[in-house]
């Protein structure tokens, strides 16, 4: 195949020459900018020199009697509320105090976390207080589709960063902060006991339908119920599992098989959020192979056994739970109502959300869930 050039002849007077040039100048000039400005919101993760001061060794305050008052003063000015001098936990948000990185909206919210570290007696509060006192947080860009356009925000631990790729809300910067005060490896309970947390202790409705691992969520709360809350939070804040194998291990089947479930679980809500499009738009043979759908399968009637096997103190929620999640993972639906019932959060326990109030119930009970579609 021949190929042509094509010449054109155009006399172009020097002063509209220079124009030309100066133009295109200007143009790749603004061109360099403009990817400069770009790159330099692509986020790379750096090492930044970290501050190992602490007010903690473990879980004991280490401050002696002035340095304690001085801090109590310096907390009382910024949180304009008067400290307890027995609650150790507020030197938690000295931290936050003293943090370098974070703008001055991010540490008001971070400071609302207090009601959640006087109820969880298993922070490690040294750990704790070096990760607030060094976390640095960042807007940056999805750059060449790298990032799913469905990922807000996320947190990184081995840099200790918090990245948004939109503006965040109040409740995201919540969520990402959640994940620096503790995650584990599993991916179910990191981001739903997160989750959970941030709509108990920092979310206006606590109990409403959050678009955030709902799913997760609702499987935290099952797991609560058939365990324990307080033995699903020890093993999320301790990040270990077998405190939850052992606990199901106790009701019915066998540790080695509680685990299995588990880990069948938890692959599922992972590849579930990997799954680009809506949950609401797909059902689970769009994302389940032959053999992942008999293994789903399996687990589900495990999950079954345990809840009916069971003696709850709670009935009502134990059964409208598994209801619901049934009906989540099953045919990818919501129900609409709402289980009025707090987990962690001893403030909405006092408030009487502690015993399993259900409005205007609709069990599913009475409908078989065919997991093969016909």
């Amino acid at each position: 195949m021949k190929r042509f050039k094509l010449k054109l002849n155009i006399n172009l007077s020097d002063k509209t020459l220079s124009r030309v040039r100066t133009f295109c100048g200007f143009a790749v000039l603004s061109c360099n900018i403009a990817s400069i400005n770009m790159l330099s919101r692509v986020y790379v993760p750096q090492r930044r020199e970290v501050d190992n001061y602490n007010v903690y060794s473990e879980n004991e305050l280490v401050l002696d009697a002035d340095e304690r008052k001085n801090t109590i003063i310096n907390l009382e000015n910024e949180l304009h509320v008067q400290i307890p001098d027995s609650n150790d936990n507020y030197f938690l948000l000295d931290a936050i105090l003293k943090n370098k990185y974070l703008n001055a909206e991010e540490k008001e919210i971070f400071y609302k976390y207090i009601d959640y570290f006087n109820d969880n007696k298993y922070l490690d509060k040294e750990k704790v207080y070096r990760t607030l006192l060094n976390v640095d947080s960042q807007e940056c860009i999805r750059f060449l589709g790298l990032v799913s356009s469905r990922i807000l925000a996320c947190y990184i631990p081995s840099y200790n960063d918090i990245i948004y790729y939109e503006t965040p809300t109040d409740l995201t910067i919540a969520h990402e902060q959640g994940h620096c005060i503790g995650c584990c490896d599993a991916y179910w309970l990191t981001e739903g006991m997160n989750q959970l947390i941030v709509n108990e202790y920092m979310a206006s409705d606590h109990f409403g339908k959050s678009t955030s691992y709902l799913f997760e969520t609702n499987f935290v709360k099952l797991m609560c119920e058939l365990v324990g809350a307080d033995k699903v939070l020890e093993a999320y804040t301790k990040n270990d599992l077998n405190i939850i194998y052992k606990s199901l291990a106790r009701i019915c089947y066998d540790e080695e098989t509680a685990k299995h479930v588990i880990d069948i679980m938890n692959n599922f809500f992972k590849k579930l959020s990997a799954c680009s499009v809506s949950h609401h738009e797909i059902t689970y043979q769009d994302f389940l192979d032959d053999e992942e759908i008999i293994e789903f399968y399996w687990a589900r009637v495990c999950l079954d056994g345990y809840v009916k096997t069971t003696k709850p103190t709670d009935e009502n929620a134990l059964d409208f739970l598994y209801n619901e999640f049934t009906c989540n993972v099953v045919e990818f639906k919501t129900i609409d109502k709402v289980l009025e019932k707090a987990y962690i959060s001893s403030k909405l326990k006092k408030q009487g959300f502690n015993i399993g109030i259900i409005e205007d119930v609709m069990t599913y009970n009475d409908k078989e869930y065919s997991l093969i579609k016909k």
